[in-house]
């Protein structure tokens, strides 16, 4: 019933780079339900084309998922 999802992903467009992930754990309430609880990072980096070289967005994601 318990499980450890995660992401990760690098790119790269209008930015010189980007990556973000999560990881945490989840539990499955029952076949079409699951709750979890998340940790996300997302960064930026602009290079010289915009007022910000860099910028971090992280925190924990509480999320419920019903699946049909």
């Amino acid at each position: 019933k318990w499980s450890i999802p995660f992401y990760a992903e690098v790119g790269t467009g209008d930015s010189d780079f980007i990556s973000q992930g999560w990881a945490g754990v989840s539990y499955k309430i029952n076949p079409c339900s699951e709750l979890g609880l998340l940790f996300r990072v997302l960064y930026y980096d602009f290079g010289d084309s915009a007022p910000l070289d860099t910028e971090f967005v992280y925190g924990p994601h509480l999320y419920y998922r019903y699946t049909f």
